[in-house]
């Protein structure tokens, strides 16, 4: 079992995760569209936190980058 300290990123990036799940979760009752660019931009935020970490395996990069650009177009075709 590894004993790893939870650092400034990845303390960050579980709070916006937490963010964006309470957000969903509000969402499905308020239907509040600003709810959405807010969820939209706390995966945005975690996923470059995510690519940027130097710990993360090649694998993972993938999948954030992946995830990064799929959000990147929902925010486009949501502004116009």
């Amino acid at each position: 079992m590894e004993n790893r300290k939870i650092k400034g990123k990845s303390l960050v990036s579980i709070a916006a995760w937490a963010v964006t799940l309470g957000l969903f979760i509000a969402y499905l009752f308020l239907k509040r569209e600003w709810m959405l660019y807010t969820m939209d931009f706390t995966i945005l935020l975690c996923c470059l936190l995510g690519i940027s970490d130097p710990e993360e395996d090649r694998r993972s990069k993938n999948v954030y980058w992946i995830f990064l650009i799929t959000r990147v177009i929902d925010v486009a075709i949501r502004l116009m």
